[in-house]
């Protein structure tokens, strides 16, 4: 929709139960800023051109459909810092991609690097909820799990994609959304 005329835009078809979350934006060298989402029912990411003005030819139109090894994806996000997009399954009904990560190449719109997250499976955990921090370095997740049982909180470096730390202890139970302030001002996802 069109948020000044009120008026119907364009109709863009996602793949299986998009995530009305807000997905992620970035800038694309082809097709200029670009709006993607995750599929609860397909494993999949749909990229979306979204600049009607520069970039008429993909305004609104899906520019990729990025196939990815598990469905069952919640959030992805992204930073202007970071080369990727981050996606998780915690959805999904299989434990070892519920425990599992991917990342996204933003300017090949590839699928580079997918793991699983030590430990999560052990805790019955699905990862969820990838946040950046405010300079884009680390991407922190969450090892979301039963209330009865301590879980934790991972960071990887933003740029390797190595883990730096884990915060762990009793008082660490079913941590999900870890939201940066200064990015959700800012709408940087």
């Amino acid at each position: 929709m069109d948020t000044k005329t009120r008026e119907f835009a364009a109709e863009v078809e996602a793949g299986v139960r998009p995530h009305p979350g807000r997905g992620s934006n970035w800038e694309h060298p082809t097709y200029g800023p670009v709006w993607a989402t995750g599929n609860i029912g397909s494993p999949e990411v749909t990229v979306v051109g979204v600049d009607p003005e520069k970039h008429p030819q993909y305004a609104w139109k899906v520019v990729k459909r990025i196939t990815l090894p598990y469905a069952g994806t919640l959030f992805i996000k992204t930073h202007p810092n970071s080369p990727w997009v981050i996606v998780d399954f915690p959805m999904s009904p299989s434990p070892q991609a519920a425990a599992s990560l991917c990342a996204i190449d933003k300017r090949k719109l590839e699928v580079t690097k997918c793991w699983e997250v030590p430990k999560a499976q052990e805790l019955k955990a699905r990862m969820v909820h990838p946040e950046f921090n405010k300079g884009g370095t680390e991407i922190w997740v969450s090892a979301w799990g039963s209330k009865d049982t301590p879980t934790f909180i991972v960071v990887y470096d933003a740029l390797t994609l190595k883990g730096k730390a884990r915060i762990t202890g009793d008082w660490v139970r079913t941590p999900t959304g870890k939201f940066n302030v200064y990015n959700t001002a800012y709408d940087i996802y």
